[in-house]
Order: C-alpha cells, then structure tokens, then sequence
C-alpha cells in the first residue's frame, strides 16, 4: 500500500549480552523469525536487516543498535525505509514513540526521505482470536470456561477482559527498581501476589 522500501528493518527489544552468555536464546529466536519473515516476503537478505532497541543502563546490549542501524542506513543512501517490530503484539511507547517518532526523526535528519512504521496487530479481531486460542490451549485446565467457538464476542474476549489489569512495566514483574540486596524469595512471592 505505501510502495517497495529499500529497506525493511526488522527492529527487535534489545537485551543485555550477558543474558546470552548465560544461555537465553532470545536473540536466535529474534534471528530466527526475522529470517522466516523475510522468507515469507520474498526478500533478498541485502534488503532486510535486524536490529535492537531500547538500550539502558550500564551493561552492554546485544548489537546492532536500533538507533545506529537506522543512522547507518539513511546516510548509506536508503531513502525509503519500512519498519517492523515482529517481538510486540501491540503498539507501546517503544514502538510508538521511540521508532515510530524518535527513529524516524533519526532516519529523515540522516538523508532518508521515507520512513514508514509498519504497526502492530494490536485489537485487530484475527489478532484477538489468535492470541485467545494460545492462551486457552497454554492455560489447559487453569481456565474452566472454555468456548468451542473463539470470536471476538465470544466469552474467550470476556476472559480476556477480565483480566486485563494494569500492572508494573510489561518486560518484567516486579520491575527491576524493586530489587537490591534485601530481596528474598519470601519478598519476591509476596510481589507476586500484589
């Protein structure tokens, strides 16, 4: 609908490297999905690459960049440039405000002259239906109502209504303010709790 990039840029939530070090298999699974993606488009892997954002902290963050890749690219010569974050289901600030705003600032002030964020599924009805059959099928019996139909309107949307309740920041409970040296596992279930 918004014409061939030169690019797609499949932009992933970074991690620290020591993560991987330890045996997370994170970034092969992002790896891994953006190969099946580009696969599945046809792509050349010339116009496709990988990426991670959301960089904080002290630790070194497993690379490349979000925000270098995006600079790297603009002052490369692409002009026009789509991006897709595979990793969320729904829009976020992350995905809003730092690549749908901040990146694509980065992008144009670099030479680029298209950035087009490509958005998350978010309340589409197909993604509600998907996302209540994984839930039903990994709940197993923790959930007693389980409709043979899986609609929109069905009682599966109503569940998921239900429990919909706000918490901490969405990549960790609790959040990683939360912890120092006087945190125990009787102080970590009593969180969980809350």
């Amino acid at each position: 609908a918004d014409g061939t990039p030169d690019q797609l840029l499949l932009s992933f939530h970074g991690i620290p490297e020591r993560y991987i070090a330890a045996g997370d298999p994170y970034e092969d699974e992002c790896r891994t999905t953006a190969r099946l993606v580009t696969e599945n488009l046809k792509l050349s892997a010339t116009r496709a690459a990988v990426s991670f954002q959301s960089i904080f902290g002290r630790d070194e963050w497993i690379k490349p960049a979000t925000e270098f890749t995006i600079r790297s690219l603009a002052r490369s010569g692409v002009e026009k440039i789509d991006v897709i974050c595979p990793g969320f289901s729904v829009d976020c600030l992350e995905t809003l405000e730092e690549i749908g705003h901040t990146n694509r600032n980065l992008f144009l002030e670099n030479g680029g002259s298209r950035f087009h964020y490509i958005p998350c599924l978010n309340d589409d009805p197909a993604h509600v239906q998907m996302l209540t059959t994984i839930l039903l099928h990994v709940l197993g019996d923790w959930v007693k109502e389980k409709p043979v139909t899986i609609t929109a309107d069905s009682l599966s949307l109503e569940l998921l209504q239900r429990l919909d309740r706000p918490g901490p920041r969405y990549t960790s409970y609790p959040t990683a303010v939360e912890f120092h040296d006087g945190v125990d596992e009787q102080t970590y279930l009593a969180k969980l709790n809350e």
